[in-house]
């Protein structure tokens, strides 16, 4: 399986200690590779898009989008199609972009509902450990992997590893620092994240190990700027 990853942003420069320059926005489309039980999507293909306005749903948020699709020409066509005119998107939700860090929901539509209850993607510059604490409600829950009743709070615990790891897209080897993210939540269960961050890509590689025991992978394969669309 394949996911688009889509974004109008890059990150600041540096290596390891990254600057606090203004973050440089710019239009960009980043391709995973989805390795997943093929039960938890039927299609092949998710877009994210982000705008740099905040919406009254997520304050204090800018605004990304996910759309998701069979194919990697059918998300293409929707780059196409879709102009300032035209705003209609299958999930929308937010994001953080700021000097120093970066944090953003997955998506979580359908079956990747489950993703609630994982840390989600999220990287400090200058620190080596933070905690993010999460509520959140029964809607959540499903059958399929764990149910309750009531609203419940997660605690994710990240802790950048002390060396950097080596990531190759397009025959290009950058250099990534591994986030391994720990979370709990009292009586429910425990959840696993990590994340190869790298400051021209953002996250990379997306490892999720869910509250059933399964494990949803993105990988990034291709960027825009190697990709075609008119």
């Amino acid at each position: 399986m394949i996911l688009i990853f889509s974004a109008n942003f890059f990150f600041g420069q540096g290596k390891i200690q990254y600057s606090n320059d203004k973050i440089k926005f710019c239009d960009n489309t980043f391709f995973y590779q989805i390795v997943a039980d093929s039960t938890i999507s039927k299609d092949r293909i998710l877009m994210l898009q982000y705008y740099n306005f905040q919406s009254s749903f997520n304050p204090g948020q800018s605004t990304i989008s996910y759309d998701t699709c069979i194919s990697l020409e059918k998300c293409e066509d929707v780059i196409r199609n879709n102009s300032a005119t035209k705003f209609s998107h299958y999930e929308l939700t937010g994001a953080i972009i700021e000097n120093d860090k970066i944090w953003m929901h997955p998506t979580r539509s359908d079956n990747f509902r489950i993703l609630e209850m994982n840390a989600f993607p999220y990287f400090e510059s200058g620190k080596s450990d933070w905690n993010y604490t999460l509520d959140f409600g029964d809607h959540w829950g499903d059958k399929k992997w764990i149910e309750w009743e009531g609203r419940r709070s997660s605690v994710s615990k990240y802790k950048v590893e002390n060396k950097e790891v080596s990531y190759t897209i397009n025959n290009k080897e950058i250099k990534c620092v591994v986030i391994q993210a720990d979370t709990e939540i009292p009586n429910l269960g425990r959840t696993n994240s990590i994340f190869y961050y790298n400051h021209d890509y953002g996250f990379v590689r997306m490892i999720f190990n869910t509250i059933d025991n399964k494990t949803i992978e993105f990988n990034l394969i291709k960027t825009f700027n190697d990709t075609n669309i008119n």
